[in-house]
């Protein structure tokens, strides 16, 4: 699966439409956490998830076919030959060995496809553990993420990490995951729309006594600008800029806030997340009457928009 068989039909197809509001839920749409973690999936599996399976289903049936062909020739061969059927029982220890070198060729291919899901399973475990709880330790979530995403990137693309322990957020880890992965897909479109190598960059860090800011850079095309297009200017309709908006909302209703620099070099998106209570006395003194209360404003930059 090519890089554009991953991304290219969702370009085409937000191309296509005409602007709208319709072409704006769709592109937001596409930029779910499922659809996005489905194509990591796909990539380490190197095949859509319908194949894959059917491939392991096919593989097992024709395992077991060429077992029972072996074993028939098998006790065929033992019985030995008479001297009038010689030449059958020749036949029948040429077609064994084909048989079995077809069935050991078989087995090999099947523990293989079996590995490979086996792996994209422990990596989905080891990425869903804790999700309903309500706070979440970033600092160690990114590098498995990270780790996760790595063999379902597309071909030449890096993907470089850095935190800083703890960085405990009062957001559920499903709901960090989402807009991790939201993130990343926007740094993947972005480096797709610029044709560049594909160099990803996560950073989580403390802020300040109320703030934990994870970066997502990329040496893509600039996406600023399209985070502050209006709905009377064309690009306002563009799939990159709903999916960056798209991802806004989502750091706002998790209490915090979004925002996107960009230069020629790229990019540096910035997802600011409210820093629980118990990670604030460890990261930096905070006497009682400076603690911030359970139910507080969005931590972040302000923008009204």
């Amino acid at each position: 699966m090519t890089d554009k068989a991953m991304l290219g039909p969702a370009r085409a197809r937000a191309r296509s439409r005409k602007p709208g509001a319709a072409a704006s839920k769709a592109a937001a749409r596409e930029s779910s956490t499922d659809a996005f973690l489905i194509r990591v999936l796909e990539r380490r599996l190197g095949a859509p998830l319908d194949v894959a399976t059917t491939r392991c289903k096919g593989l097992a049936a024709e395992l077991q076919g060429a077992v029972a062909v072996a074993d028939r020739l098998m006790q065929r061969i033992q019985k030995g030959a008479n001297r009038n059927g010689l030449k059958r029982w020749r036949v029948d220890v040429r077609d064994y060995a084909k048989a079995t070198l077809k069935a050991e060729a078989l087995a090999v291919e099947l523990e293989k496809q079996v590995g490979r899901t086996t792996g994209v399973v422990k990596a989905l475990d080891d990425l869903s553990l804790n999700t309903e709880t309500s706070q979440t330790e970033v600092a160690s979530l990114i590098p498995v993420f990270a780790e996760f995403l790595r063999d379902g990137l597309p071909e030449g693309a890096t993907l470089s990490v850095d935190t800083s322990l703890p960085c405990v957020v009062d957001v559920p880890r499903s709901v960090v995951i989402g807009m991790l992965s939201n993130a990343i897909d926007i740094a993947l479109y972005n480096m797709i729309e610029a044709q560049s190598p594909g160099r990803i960059y996560l950073r989580a860090s403390v802020m300040d006594t109320t703030t934990v800011v994870v970066e997502v850079a990329d040496d893509g095309a600039p996406a600023a600008a399209l985070l502050q297009a209006t709905p009377s200017n064309p690009s306002f309709f563009d799939s990159r800029a709903a999916r960056i908006r798209h991802l806004r909302k989502r750091a706002r209703r998790a209490g915090g806030e979004m925002t996107v620099q960009s230069n020629a070099e790229g990019n540096i998106l910035c997802l600011y997340l409210p820093l629980a209570d118990r990670t604030v006395g460890s990261a930096q003194s905070v006497t009682p009457s400076q603690a911030r209360p359970r139910r507080r404003q969005r931590v972040g930059p302000r923008d009204t928009r």
